[in-house]
């Protein structure tokens, strides 16, 4: 026996119920709404603990925070970040609460830094020694390298009618 299902009126029914969800409750929270205001770069550092362990891993590790996809916002927790460790340990993404995320850009630096010089010891022989993505250090060289290339004199002075003056 076959049963159809009216996809438009299964969807108005699901809509309904969220509003008034909504209403008691008050909207879902969406950790990202509060962080992407909070921070410049994506870079942060996973606070892993004894208790926190990701892999066997218990030591705080550089990772990279992902853009929220609207489609997996809406399917995922949204008290949740996605993020990416680095390498060796970036293949495979991980959902953690804000609260196990290092956001300050000081620290991140410096653990980044501290992770680089670790893996030059670890992985001599390998020349991709570097996190899998860029450091904030790299970033804000390249942000300055930008700015300086907008500005650049000229040895003419051209008016709007192409002659010079």
């Amino acid at each position: 026996k076959a049963t159809f299902v009216d996809k438009q009126s299964v969807a108005k029914k699901q809509a309904g119920a969220q509003a008034m969800d909504e209403d008691i409750y008050g909207p879902e929270p969406d950790v990202y709404k509060d962080l992407l205001p909070q921070i410049t770069f994506m870079n942060a550092v996973l606070k892993l603990s004894k208790r926190n362990k990701i892999n066997n891993r218990s030591k705080p590790i550089p990772c990279l925070i992902l853009g929220p996809n609207e489609l997996q916002r809406e399917r995922d927790d949204k008290t949740l970040v996605t993020i990416r460790p680095c390498h060796p340990y970036n293949d495979v993404d991980y959902n953690v609460p804000l609260e196990l995320l290092e956001l300050n850009e000081d620290v991140v630096k410096q653990y980044e830094k501290k992770y680089i010089a670790q893996l030059r010891l670890i992985e001599v022989n390998v020349h991709n020694q570097n996190l899998g993505y860029p450091t904030i250090a790299e970033q804000e060289a390249q942000m300055r390298d930008v700015d300086i290339g907008g500005v650049y004199e000229d040895d003419g002075d051209v008016d709007i009618d192409g002659n010079n003056s």
